[in-house]
């Protein structure tokens, strides 16, 4: 973890109010929802007795929508709007068809998704604009963990022995 536990949004506000994806800052405030850390169980019920067997099979591939507030305010001469369509785009860039064949995952960061590990996403699915009449409008994105599989290791690697060389000097001697 990057030393983010303890910190209060009381005190530290300014980076509760946005994500990092792909290095980029996301325009407006953002509110996260479903960001929950879930793990696989396979249970399996005793026959004819109480209780069951209860094996832990990892982590679930974790989701959550980030729900963006974006104002366009000429006084003090905000536009989110302008910064949206750039951030929307590098939502989309990192699924089919415009990543090619395979998802591209972007590097996300806001203190409450790091503190429950959630370290790479793409888009999962993009909400419409919905503007509330006063200059802002809201979009809610929803965003899937990355997190490919590793491969499982095949256990330590021994070196075969070669067989001696006839001909070697040291195996003469």
């Amino acid at each position: 973890m990057s030393g983010i536990r303890g910190l209060s949004p009381a005190e530290h506000g300014e980076i509760f109010d946005y994500i990092t994806l792909g290095g980029i800052v996301s325009p407006g405030v953002v509110v996260l929802s479903g960001h929950d850390r879930e793990q696989n169980f396979d249970v399996k019920e005793a026959s004819g007795q109480k209780g069951a067997s209860t094996t832990w099979t990892g982590t679930k591939v974790g989701s959550f929508t980030a729900t963006f507030h974006i104002t366009w305010d000429p006084v003090a001469d905000i536009n989110e709007f302008a910064q949206w369509d750039d951030f929307q785009a590098l939502c989309e860039a990192t699924v089919p068809p415009l990543s090619g064949k395979k998802p591209v995952a972007l590097d996300v960061w806001h203190p409450d998704l790091d503190r429950n590990g959630f370290r790479q996403v793409i888009m999962k699915k993009m909400g419409a604009m919905s503007h509330d009449g006063k200059g802002g409008a809201t979009v809610a994105v929803e965003f899937q963990e990355y997190y490919p599989p590793k491969p499982a290791s095949s256990g330590t690697a021994k070196a075969k022995e070669k067989p001696e060389d006839p001909n070697d000097p040291l195996v003469k001697a």
